[in-house]
């Protein structure tokens, strides 16, 4: 399976490590990443690890940190990334 990165989630996650550089170093937001790596691998091998947040859309979700959600979707071969959402944000920014 492969992984396809939507420039939304690109973009999120970018948004995510920024904030985790600035407000706790460089070595946290490593540390966040390097944990993000297991998490990408994890679901390469089980992809519907994930709840089923949008049925119809067949859109998953993974808690993956208290502060982390990533947003995916299945299709055939890949795994494509939707969207890096923050918890701590509205909940009305989340995929819909």
């Amino acid at each position: 399976m492969k992984i396809k990165w939507t420039r939304t989630a690109a973009s999120s996650l970018d948004k995510i490590v920024e904030f985790i550089e600035e407000k706790w170093g460089i070595r946290s937001a490593q540390v966040f990443i390097k944990k993000l790596n297991r998490l990408l691998q994890l679901l390469i091998k089980q992809p519907e690890i994930g709840k089923l947040e949008i049925k119809e859309k067949g859109i998953r979700a993974f808690v993956f940190s208290r502060q982390n959600t990533v947003f995916y979707r299945i299709r055939e071969d890949k795994l494509i990334l939707l969207k890096f959402f923050d918890n701590r944000q509205d909940p009305k920014k989340k995929p819909k």
